[in-house]
């Protein structure tokens, strides 16, 4: 193959310059000088030609501008000027591919031909679309392709009417287009993702022509711009062209298109969210349940693939053990999944269809168990081969069914450059990555990444917590003066077994439950004995629960005012001043913690300072072992505490509890509220 870039015009400058073996191309990343439009070409010897030009085009709302956009600036232009050259492109060109795309984050408008005068005019067609449209001389446009008023007699209602509004009617009806866009909402709140970039049809029509006009003045500019060249051609006369015709009209005008980050929750988010269905139809076996999370970024080129093999090998394998153990419990009629890489934060999504409600604690606890068992005993070896072979056949092959490679490669290539001016081509050089990921097939990579990315262990232990919670909140209402506490213990461990857990990890204890003066006692699981003393009508009463669930410890403990014969659950009304002020100062610790405590603080300092707090706001620390919490392990033995000369930082260990059971000096009542906590990206976080 000759050199395709001797001879680059003076316009341009070269950013970067290589020979991709895999794909056979010269790469070149170029920049152009005035406007600062980004061009990637790869050169090669495919007579199918592809070029393609987008733009960064992240949505404030849900009008559905980009979209509009998108089907707008391709009713005619400058220099063509019909009034629908897409159509009239679409019936007379030697095109191998002619469309355009509205995506989450980018608009792009992608054509590919074999014929070197058709490709010529198509380019021309395009770029004068995207930069010269009629949308400002012919305002009937957006009216058209986005929305109107419509009045079809007199006697009518009026309507609105438009291509993309109707368009987007029909995909808000569809459930699983529904559901998906629940998942992005849910999953990125703070950033462009969690609005309709196709546009709800709902807030369409709040889109005006004057916004619709700022939206393509600021975003539909050469510095803002992503131009794509591949296949057999002259690439310094294409490069010349673009200048002379389009990019030299234009000046460098910096436009913020940035796509930001989705910082990561402190908790799992749960939604449930209605669609429509049809009058009169049942809605047995409609539902759709979901579990999703978000992996790392589409940079990290291992990842970008790794999770391709999982899916395929976790779900769509024939007898693929994840979607077998779901169908096998009745979970749904059909376990979908989804790995969208093509945004700044990918997303995997597990997913039953046709399945009913009350199946989701199913759902999440099949889910969950399934993959605990693949993470502990292995990933079937040959599984993973084949689908990495699989996966990397096709890449070798470039086998992108009936359409042209250099299109994929260029809309693949989008996935990278979009968000880093320096990964270009990062994932059409996959090579060494699906080499990387053969070697690692019996190294535990993949289950690790189970681990870490679908979050398995922590959803086990926040399911397990969950469990403890909703015990203690149904205990609540349960309560009444004349109950005693074998009777709350009995309703406790019934509810927690009930609810998930399947033991107790404490002695083999699900509930200690102490009242009155007992309240103060401080006593080793191994020692406890429930009292059969009653609940008086103003009392006092401390409920510490350790459910557990295979491994999984629960540890969660609140102590529950009950005044006038009724529970008070909110603190500022309890009469007691006593009881007020000891479960005051219970949530003042537990917010010391949260102010103090970072990963490199060690046991021992969190003893010596919450005890001085504790001390200095005039209370006393109860535990017989003077200890204030301790790690959440899988036997008991290994548990390590907050206590004088532990020097372990709490970042080294996964999840602790913290159990402060305080008392006023001499008074015959404690207090105690105990939560597991753990350290993410955000700091310490109560599970």
């Amino acid at each position: 193959m000759t050199d395709k870039f001797t001879h680059i015009p003076a316009a341009y400058e070269i950013v970067s310059l290589e020979y991709i073996d895999e794909i056979k191309s010269q790469a070149a990343l170029l920049r152009h000088r005035k406007t600062g439009a980004r061009i990637a070409v790869l050169a090669n010897d495919d007579e199918n030609k592809t070029f393609n030009i987008g733009f960064r085009t992240p949505p404030k709302d849900s009008t559905g501008v980009a979209h509009i956009m998108e089907h707008s600036v391709l009713c005619g232009s400058e220099k063509f000027p019909a009034k629908d050259p897409f159509v009239e492109l679409a019936k007379g060109s030697l095109n191998t591919f002619l469309n355009a795309m509205t995506y989450p984050d980018k608009t792009v408008y992608p054509i590919a031909s074999c014929n070197d005068a058709d490709f010529q005019n198509l380019m021309h067609v395009y770029l004068d679309a995207v930069f010269h449209p009629n949308i400002y001389i012919h305002d009937e446009i957006f009216r058209q392709e986005g929305w109107h008023y419509e009045l079809t007699d007199k006697d009518a209602p009026l309507i609105y009417n438009g291509v993309v509004y109707n368009e987007m009617k029909g995909a808000f009806s569809a459930p699983e287009q529904i559901l998906y866009r629940q998942i992005t909402d849910t999953l990125f709140p703070d950033t462009i993702y969690s609005v309709e970039s196709g546009g709800d049809p709902d807030v369409i029509p709040q889109l005006t022509y004057a916004q619709f006009l700022d939206f393509h003045r600021k975003y539909y500019h050469p510095s803002n711009s992503y131009i794509y060249l591949y296949g057999d051609m002259d690439v310094e006369e294409k490069l010349r062209w673009m200048d002379e015709k389009y990019l030299s009209h234009f000046s460098y005008a910096p436009v913020d298109s940035e796509i930001k980050f989705q910082k990561p929750f402190a908790k799992t988010k749960e939604v449930v969210e209605a669609y429509p269905l049809t009058e009169g139809e049942d809605s047995k076996d409609k539902t759709y349940i979901s579990y999703n999370t978000v992996v790392d970024t589409s940079l990290n080129k291992e990842l970008y693939v790794a999770f391709q093999i999982l899916e395929y090998v976790l779900i769509d394998n024939p007898g693929a053990p994840l979607k077998q153990a779901l169908l096998d419990k009745g979970i749904g009629k059909d376990i979908l999944s989804s790995y969208d890489n093509g945004i700044l934060q990918p997303v995997f999504s597990i997913i039953a269809k046709d399945a009913n409600e009350e199946q989701k604690d199913a759902f999440m606890d099949i889910l969950t168990s399934t993959l605990q068992k693949l993470v502990k005993e292995g990933l079937d070896e040959q599984a993973l081969l084949a689908a990495i072979t699989y996966f990397e056949f096709k890449y070798r092959e470039a086998d992108f069914g009936s359409y042209p490679k250099g299109l994929m490669y260029g809309l693949q290539m989008f996935d990278s450059w979009l968000y880093s001016d320096t990964e270009i081509f990062t994932h059409i050089l996959a090579n060494d990555t699906f080499a990387f990921l053969k070697q690692q097939i019996k190294s535990g990579y993949f289950e690790k990444l189970i681990e870490k990315y679908l979050q398995i262990e922590k959803q086990s232990y926040s399911r397990i917590q969950l469990t403890a919670k909703q015990t203690i909140e149904y205990i609540k209402n349960t309560i009444k003066p004349g109950m005693n506490l074998l009777e709350i213990r009995k309703f406790c461990e019934e509810k927690l077994l009930e609810s998930g857990a399947d033991s107790f990890w404490y002695w083999d204890v699900g509930a200690f439950v102490f009242a009155g003066d007992e309240t103060c006692v401080s006593v080793s699981g191994k020692q406890y004995v429930t009292s059969n003393r009653v609940i008086g009508n103003n009392d006092i009463i401390t409920i510490d629960l350790s459910p557990q669930m295979g491994n999984i410890w629960g540890d969660y403990a609140r102590t529950i005012i009950v005044e006038n014969g009724k529970v008070v659950e909110d603190i500022g009304l309890i009469e007691n001043p006593e009881w007020k002020s000891g479960l005051q100062m219970e949530e003042k610790l537990h917010a010391e913690l949260l102010r103090f405590a970072t990963k490199e603080t060690t046991f021992e300092k969190l003893y010596y300072h919450m005890n001085e707090f504790i001390v200095e706001n005039g209370f006393v620390n109860l535990d017989f072992m003077g200890n204030l919490g301790h790690s959440i392990v899988k036997t008991k033995g290994d548990r390590i505490y907050i206590e004088k000369e532990n020097k372990t930082k709490l970042g080294d260990v996964k999840y602790f509890t913290f159990e402060p059971h305080i008392s006023f000096p001499d008074s015959k009542y404690g207090y105690k509220k105990e939560n597991i906590y753990y350290f993410n990206e955000n700091g310490l976080m109560e599970l």
